[in-house]
Parts: C-alpha cells; structure tokens; sequence
C-alpha cells in the first residue's frame, strides 16, 4: 500500500494530466476533496522542531509537488503547476 505522500504524488499527477496548469490552492482543494480523512487540519507541521503553522497534509502535497518536479514530470510557470511528462 503506499504511503501518503506517494498517494498525493499520483494524484496530482493525474489531477494534472486530465485538468491542466493549476494553482497550488487548488491542487490542495482536490487532494481535500478525494483523500479528505488523510487532510486533518488539525495535525500542525513541525520541520525541525519549529511549528510552521500549516497542516502537515499541505507540506506533503509540496513534497510530492517537489518530487514530480525533481522528476521532469511537472513544471512551475506563472504560480501554476503544469503536467508536462
């Protein structure tokens, strides 16, 4: 079974592929809507023990955003995310 971040991965991948350029805000409102029991707002992000004010599920959307960009995957122009693999 995969683990979370690699969920979100192929999600935004294919949420991408099929829908275009999109903002991080929106990538985050489809990873919401379809894997919401793993989206808890209330699961704070700590990165080295400092509190970043964010819910952790946000941070591993970037990260999976970081890998597929790592991957030549996806691409960031103009604050959107494109699928160009």
């Amino acid at each position: 079974m995969p683990n979370t971040r690699e969920l979100f991965r192929n999600r935004i991948r294919q949420y991408l592929r099929m829908s275009g350029s999109q903002r991080l805000k929106d990538i985050y409102r489809d990873i919401q809507t379809r894997y919401g029991s793993l989206c808890d707002d209330s699961v704070e992000c700590v990165c080295g023990g400092i509190p970043r004010g964010q819910p952790e599920w946000k941070h591993l959307v970037r990260l999976a955003l970081w890998d597929l960009k790592q991957a030549g995957i996806v691409v960031r122009q103009n604050e959107k995310w494109t699928y160009v693999a």
